[in-house]
């Protein structure tokens, strides 16, 4: 007989109530930090809670991967995602490499750097992003992983995607250097507009392999398609909005994190968070009173 049909790439439930989405990526697998799917669970409801008590009119969407409708259902995530787009299993896919020799031999880049030594191997799992580039119903979708906090203040995250769009911006995140010998990426919190065509081609990107190695994940392959340059520029011009980047669950939970909304925390938030905040800023070259001025947001 005929062989089965292959059963389709993702699903989607719901419709678009708007022009914009906020999105976080849950996927079923071990992590850089080797978290386990019940740390993601978790941190999946957090995302979702502190977004939806700031939300001002975005769509939330919920980019699943190996978690069933009854896993999400007794972690109560349809409380906080009102859409879910689930990709079928077995359909991830980032080709990784880990040395210049297997490099060389599948005519692939690699970097000059020494100091590079691309270990990850959660890199499928990571392209679970990419699929936020499907959500054409939508002019704009914020992408954040499941390891932010939204802090606020309400409407913060609207705004951001809006003046984005003004300017017509395909893709905004923090540019990072690390131990690359190049401008990279930073995709914890991005923005990107749209478009089935882009998303084809990232995913034919990282099946092949066609993508400057650094952490073996979703960020190289934005790195090899997009402006590194061009995406940060307009982070500079835009800031992003206050959010907590932390993936230790106690101190989400000491940051108010799990009590609801930060941005009702106010001046109990532990002084830590705003230190943290501004250590990353003048890390990235920040004076004191510019990453002062944009830390206001965190506390």
């Amino acid at each position: 007989g005929a062989p089965a049909a292959r059963p389709p790439l993702f699903t989607l439930s719901g419709h678009a109530q708007s022009q914009l989405a906020f999105a976080c990526a849950l996927c079923r697998g071990v992590d850089f930090y080797r978290s386990s799917p019940t740390i993601h669970v978790e941190r999946a409801e957090v995302v979702g809670r502190t977004f939806r008590a700031l939300n001002t009119g975005m769509d939330t969407v919920l980019l699943s991967h190996g978690f069933s409708r009854a896993d999400r259902a007794a972690a109560r995530l349809g409380d906080y995602w009102e859409r879910t787009l689930e990709v079928a299993p077995g359909r991830l896919y980032l080709r990784e490499v880990y040395s210049r020799a297997e490099a060389r031999r599948q005519q692939r880049p690699w970097p000059r750097s020494v100091d590079v030594l691309p270990r990850r191997k959660d890199g499928a799992c990571t392209t679970l992003k990419f699929f936020a580039f499907v959500l054409i119903e939508y002019r704009g979708v914020v992408v954040a992983d499941s390891d932010v906090c939204v802090t606020g203040p309400p409407g913060q995250v609207r705004a951001w995607a809006e003046a984005l769009l003004a300017e017509d911006v395909p893709l905004a995140a923090e540019g990072e250097v690390a131990n690359r010998p190049q401008l990279g990426l930073n995709t914890h919190f991005m923005f990107l507009q749209p478009s089935r065509p882009l998303f084809r081609a990232l995913r034919l990107a990282a099946a092949y392999g066609s993508f400057m190695p650094y952490t073996n994940t979703e960020q190289d392959v934005l790195e090899t398609v997009f402006s590194p340059h061009a995406a940060w520029a307009a982070v500079a011009r835009h800031p992003l909005p206050a959010h907590l980047h932390e993936k230790r669950t106690r101190v989400l939970r000491e940051a108010g994190c799990f009590r609801g909304s930060p941005a009702g925390v106010g001046d109990r938030w532990p002084s830590f968070v705003k230190d943290k905040t501004l250590a990353a800023l003048q890390k990235q070259g920040f004076s004191r009173a510019e990453a002062e001025r944009r830390a206001n947001g965190a506390r």
